[in-house]
């Protein structure tokens, strides 16, 4: 006897006994009709959005043969190259997808699904634009009463401008509807706190001021809301049984829908390489609506605050080096009411009786999920919210029960710096007794950006507050920020178990703030403890010397107005000796965005991308044959004060030629059109002719570069961080304290010729060494590739040549520089003649690709799970600004060419960025000779082993 609801809701869908409904419709479907066999499945779905463009496509027959149909693909541009690979009466078809791009999959030449991939790249001079209500057409879409309101976008939208006041369901009379708002990327879901009418019209409002991450305004709209009924429903457990053997780590039944087994998700990435984790058992409660209300499909919905356990993720880079973090088990909450259908086939006809082979009852279900993890620091790293996770498959009748076989893909952030592709299978059977869960615990703040107490948050970022638990979004309200003394306007939102807390407007260099989060609930409703953040600006005043602006990084590129190019060798740095090295020609994966960084904050309004050729203080064109512009590239800034990153709006052409243009002024004036400071300096391009303010101002910096084929490689900007030196003129000022893990100690080794005694000026800074060693302060930016997985590293833990089978990370190294703060010395020359207090001023450690692009590895470490980053980089030393005796004398601290050898454990830090914490691990000997009336000498410096310290942190995970 079938006892299950679900059952025996399907069993009316099968005998066609609710009033002959036609079977739901899905937007674009053409599939003929099939009495025969033929496609019964497919994933995507046909007129399904947002496809990751690593899905598995999946196509389902309805009877096993040894001579499937031919599958084929075509975009926009013509036909798409697949793999296929056989899996029961599934063929799975890889292929190469590219973004925001329509594809038609066809079997034996005729189209049988339509879909279109998603669009994670902001999109220039196009306003987003609304595409699904609840993953149909605005105009063909329908919501229940009981039901959650998911919408896409065109491209990413900026998750600050997305609020109760910008999203409003509004009712005739009564006004807006209470309700949770809550987005990440193109999505946007408002789902409402209690049951809407059905004999009510609502309106959805989107205001303008819903904004994309460039800053375009959305379209302002509205539309009209009316709910279907749900006055009768049937409560149903889904189990979700484990996909682990308890006896052993290989996986239970298969599924028949995918390569992935049953109960388990593949996540994939060239990162953290393949792996495969166990669901944990669990239940779901749904409640399944009357079919005779919603022509003949079966609508469900699954209440929010339900939840799925997926075994912990253990962090290897490239799957084989321990990074030494485990999240422990990893929790999706789920945010929002998911909402699913059970519905005839839409690839059968509708003639066809509903049978488990030839035309299975069709599942599709919808969820968004708030992603946590067990583990605390392992959460702050795999944290995020997901929306939009759409799964699809078919429902059968075993013995008494029915069993919902699910596929489905979605993108996960890895580590800040990349998108894994996470494949789902779910397998659940109704029927069973719950699954009993312990509850999460109340979440906890575990750390801070910035932390308690920190002396140096940079003006105009985004604060960030990490829970042990996922957060209601509701619950924001009552979060203050006061800083000088005012309180401040804040947008706030919330990303998995993070807050996040963005000023309205830059906060004042050099006062105090109180982050202050109370009102914070769980998604079930417990309170969270009341905590208050106490932290400061940075004082950027200058003592005595102001210096211009630099550029530390450019990707592609030198960070430097660039001599004796040519197309086949870009050249050297301006101001360095002729002999100097050309740079590798510059070439950039028509994927990754242009990256720049700045040694002190600038006027954010002075970085202007250009929208012609010409034009804008920053310009990305691309060039024809002979080098001339023929348009600009669209795409958008995302600007702070110490950088930007430019993102095309579509990839670029792979072969095709482009220039990157950052523009300054010819004098000391900040004129528009230029890139300028804070304090309103041009940029200095020739830094190696000088730092000082005169030497404001210069050539543009002009890249030329190639686009290449699009790559798997995940890009991640390391700074140094904390800093010393924050207004970035060389020197120590006052209100700048030394940091020891970003400085670099020096001592006189030797003096001879013409000098006969020299002594540093400054603190011994290495009391247990002999001697007198003074330290200087290090700002340092170092872009890097993380490459693939090698399976013999060229080099060993002290970076010496290795022929050793230990595999290793390859980490392609960006031609930037290192500054050393000024370093102060006394001479004397002769016996006689003293030279005293003598400043180097800004000391240039220059990374050089003198045989090709320079590499660093990521090297497992035997004796702990922390891996250690080693590099060996040849470097130019420069030091512009020292002069001897107003110059008479003559030095040559000028491309002095020196080999480093770097090496120290990659960690991540409470708040999740990725540290790297560098030790030189040879001495580095500088002789700096010099000239007096003509008769030579010289002063041997040191930098022992050890004594040059770089730490290095990536980026803001979110």
């Amino acid at each position: 006897m079938l006892k299950s609801a679900l059952v025996l809701a399907l069993v009316l869908v099968a005998s066609g006994a609710l009033c002959g409904c036609e079977p739901l419709e899905i937007a674009g479907s053409q599939a003929p009709a099939q009495p025969g066999p033929g496609v019964v499945f497919t994933y995507p779905q046909d007129g399904q959005y947002d496809v990751p463009i690593h899905a598995q496509l999946v196509v389902t027959w309805s009877d096993e043969t040894p001579a499937p149909p031919t599958l084929s693909l075509e975009n926009e541009s013509g036909p798409v190259p697949i793999q296929t690979t056989q899996q029961g009466r599934s063929q799975l078809v890889t292929a190469p997808l590219e973004e925001n791009s329509t594809y038609d999959l066809l079997v034996n030449g005729v189209a049988q699904v339509t879909f279109h991939t998603s669009c994670l790249t902001p999109q220039a001079k196009s306003p987003p634009e609304l595409l699904t209500l609840n993953e149909a057409p605005v105009d063909n879409s329908s919501v229940l009463d009981v039901g959650t309101l998911r919408l896409l976008f065109s491209e990413p939208l900026d998750p600050s401008t997305i609020n109760a006041s910008t999203v409003r369901l509004v009712a005739p009379n009564t006004g807006p509807v209470a309700g949770t708002v809550v987005s990440q990327g193109p999505h946007l879901t408002f789902s409402p706190q209690a049951k809407l009418r059905s004999d009510v019209t609502y309106e959805l409002q989107l205001s303008e001021d819903i904004k994309d991450l460039g800053g375009e305004a959305a379209l302002a709209t509205s539309f009209a809301i009316v709910p279907q009924a749900t006055d009768q429903g049937y409560e149903q457990t889904l189990a979700l049984e484990s996909a682990a053997k308890p006896e052993s780590a290989s996986f239970g039944e298969p599924s028949t829908l995918s390569a992935v087994p049953s109960n388990a998700t593949l996540l994939t990435s060239q990162l953290i390489g393949s792996n495969v984790l166990a669901l944990q058992p669990a239940s779901l409660q749904a409640q399944l609506w009357d079919p005779a209300e919603h022509g003949g499909a079966i609508p469900f919905t699954i209440r929010r605050g339900q939840r799925i356990d997926v075994d912990s993720l253990d962090i290897f880079l490239g799957g084989q080096v321990s990074q030494g973090v485990s999240t422990g088990t990893l929790h999706f909450t789920l945010l929002t009411d998911a909402f699913g259908t059970l519905s005839r086939s839409p690839y059968r006809s509708a003639d066809q009786p509903p049978d488990d082979e030839r035309a299975p009852v069709f599942a599709d279900i919808v969820m968004d999920a708030a992603v946590t993890s067990e583990d605390a620091q392992g959460n702050v790293i795999a944290t995020q919210n997901v929306l939009g996770i759409r799964l699809a498959g078919v429902a059968t009748v075993t013995e008494d029960y029915m069993v919902i076989e699910l596929v489905g893909s979605f993108d996960y952030d890895t580590l800040g710096v990349g998108l894994a592709t996470n494949t789902i299978a779910l397998r659940l059977v109704s029927g069973s007794p719950p699954v009993a869960q312990q509850p999460l615990p109340t979440p906890t703040l575990y750390s801070s950006y910035p932390a308690q107490g920190a002396p140096d948050f940079e003006a105009d970022q985004v604060l960030e507050a990490n829970y042990t638990g996922p957060i209601d979004p509701a619950s924001l309200g009552a979060i203050r920020l006061d800083h000088a003394g005012s309180a401040i306007p804040i947008a706030t939102w919330v990303n998995g178990s993070v807050v996040l807390i963005k000023p309205a407007t830059r906060l004042q260099d050099g006062a105090q703030g109180t982050l202050t989060l109370e009102g914070l609930q769980a998604l079930d409703g417990a309170p969270i403890e009341a905590t208050t953040l106490e932290f400061s600006t940075p004082d950027l005043q200058f003592d005595s010397i102001e210096a211009p602006p630099m550029v530390l990084g450019v990707v592609p590129g030198a960070p430097c107005a660039l001599k004796n190019g040519t197309r086949e060798a870009p050249g050297a740095c301006q101001g360095g000796l002729n002999s100097d090295a050309s740079y590798q020609p510059f070439t950039h994966p028509a994927n990754h965005e242009l990256r720049v960084w700045f040694s002190q904050p600038m006027d954010v309004a002075s970085v202007a991308l250009g929208d012609i050729c010409g034009e804008g203080s920053v310009r990305v064109e691309t060039l024809d044959e002979t080098g001339n512009c023929t348009a600009a590239v669209p795409g958008t800034l995302e600007v702070s004060e110490r950088g930007f990153g430019f993102r095309p709006s579509s990839a670029l052409q792979v072969g095709g030629t482009y220039r990157f243009t950052l523009v300054s002024g010819t004098d000391t004036a900040c004129d528009p059109g230029e890139l300028c400071s804070r304090s309103q300096l041009p940029l200095n391009t020739t830094p190696l002719g000088g730092l000082e303010a005169e030497s404001a101002g210069g050539p543009d910096i002009v890249i030329e570069f190639e686009a290449t084929a699009n790559t798997a490689d995940n890009f991640q900007p390391l700074e140094s961080s904390p800093q010393s030196d924050l207004n970035g003129n060389g020197y120590l000022d006052s209100q700048e304290a030394p940091v020891v893990t970003n400085q670099v100690a020096y001592e006189i080794v030797d003096v001879g010729g013409v000098i006969t005694e020299a002594s540093l000026n400054g603190a011994d800074c290495m009391p247990e060494r002999e001697g007198t060693q003074v330290c200087v302060a290090v700002h340092a930016t170092l872009p890097v590739d993380i490459q693939q997985l090698l399976s013999s590293c060229p080099i060993d833990l002290e970076g010496n040549p290795s022929s050793a089978a230990v595999p290793c990370i390859q980490t392609h190294l960006f031609p930037t520089t290192l500054l050393f703060s000024s370093l102060s010395m006394n001479t004397t020359a002769l016996g006689l003649v003293p030279v005293n207090d003598l400043p180097t001023g800004h000391v240039f450690v220059r990374i050089q690709e003198l045989e090709g692009p320079s590499y660093g590895y990521i090297v497992p470490d035997p004796e702990s799970d922390i891996p250690q980053y080693v590099i060996n980089n040849d470097v130019y030393i420069d030091a512009p600004d020292m002069s001897i005796l107003d110059g008479l004398v003559p030095h040559d601290l000028q491309s002095k060419p020196l080999q480093t050898t770097l090496r120290g454990p990659v960690t991540f830090r409470p708040d999740g960025r990725m540290d790297v914490a560098l030790r030189s691990t040879r001495d580095l000997t500088i002789t700096v000779n010099i000239s007096v009336l003509g008769l030579p000498g010289h002063v041997v410096l040191r930098i022992p082993a050890g004594a040059m310290a770089v730490t290095l942190g990536g980026p803001m995970l979110r």
